[in-house]
């Protein structure tokens, strides 16, 4: 495409993201005069060059989107809104009891108690996800949060790094390999306190 507007695009690279930017950025539909780069990273860093206004077009977190509000606006398309979708709190087992040996979750109603979660560590992956402000909500802004990426909260967790963690993509469905136990589903927390899809993550341009 000669004469092309070149405009970089910031995705993550979890699949539903690479799966709705493949067209553009393959070209496999036209978008002339406009040709996309792509500038791939995790959302928590996406959200923090949302906040250096670093990418025209970029993926945002729906809370940091609403911090960015008056430099982003959003788009029509590629927004993340579910059920069934949302982050999961686990911790590790303990000696093949789980965490009850210490008794941080009711059973009757599987929420962790306040006095619990009030000196856990929980690994978080980001301060800017959706993630954590739907954690600070849930628990009353308990607890000590720790902020790193993603894909190292489980193994942290597994390891007796942290006391818990927040899990979201595909650690939804490994946790257990993992040989962590859930503590409570906050998708599913949001869903019964509001009966709205959770809003997860969107598609952002810059003003």
């Amino acid at each position: 495409m000669s004469n092309a507007i070149e405009l970089d695009i910031g995705f993550s690279p979890c699949p539903n993201d690479t799966f709705i930017f493949d067209a553009l950025i393959h070209q496999r539909i036209d978008t002339a005069p406009f040709r996309f780069r792509p500038q791939i990273a995790d959302v928590e860093e996406l959200n923090k060059r949302g906040f250096a206004q670093k990418h025209p077009i970029t993926k945002l977190s729906f809370y940091a989107y609403l911090l960015l509000k008056d430099r982003y606006d959003l788009l029509d398309s590629g927004a993340a809104l579910g059920f069934g979708c949302g982050p999961l709190l686990v911790a590790r087992k303990i000696r093949g009891q789980g965490i009850g040996e210490y008794n941080p979750i009711s059973p009757e109603i599987g929420i962790v108690s306040p006095d619990w979660i009030r000196d856990a560590r929980i690994a978080v992956p980001g301060r800017y996800t959706t993630a954590y402000l739907l954690l600070q909500i849930w628990q009353g802004k308990r607890g000590r949060a720790e902020f790193v990426r993603f894909d190292e909260i489980l193994p942290g967790v597994a390891s007796g790094k942290y006391d818990a963690g927040l899990v979201i993509h595909e650690g939804r469905f490994v946790y257990q390999k993992y040989n962590c136990l859930k503590i409570v589903d906050l998708g599913q927390w949001w869903e019964s306190e509001t009966g709205l899809p959770l809003p997860l993550g969107c598609i952002a341009l810059r003003r």
